[in-house]
């Protein structure tokens, strides 16, 4: 499927709006990696702007620092728009 999605011009639309963080998405990831992808899609600062997250004093390397298990919930119930994001190792295999 990935050599086919390779022949398309909009190869990268199409992967990026099908990317989504699910948690049996994650869960194949290891803690590291899904700290990397958070820091790509840029969820590490929108989570510690948020204002709610400042006054509860709750911080992205607090919940990178949890288990994975517990890292992964945080995440999935943190309100972000990952649309724009999908990881760059996807993309790697297009060429």
């Amino acid at each position: 499927m990935i050599s086919a999605m390779a022949t398309l011009d909009n190869a990268k639309d199409i992967i990026t709006a099908a990317w989504n963080p699910s948690e049996e998405v994650l869960k194949n990831y290891t803690g590291a990696g899904i700290k990397g992808l958070c820091v790509s899609a840029g969820f590490d600062k929108a989570f510690n702007d948020c204002e709610a997250n400042k006054s509860a004093k709750h911080s992205f390397s607090k919940i990178a620092a949890k288990s994975k298990g517990d890292f992964i919930k945080a995440i999935l119930a943190f309100n972000f728009d990952w649309s724009s994001f999908a990881p760059d190792t996807i993309f790697k295999h297009l060429k």
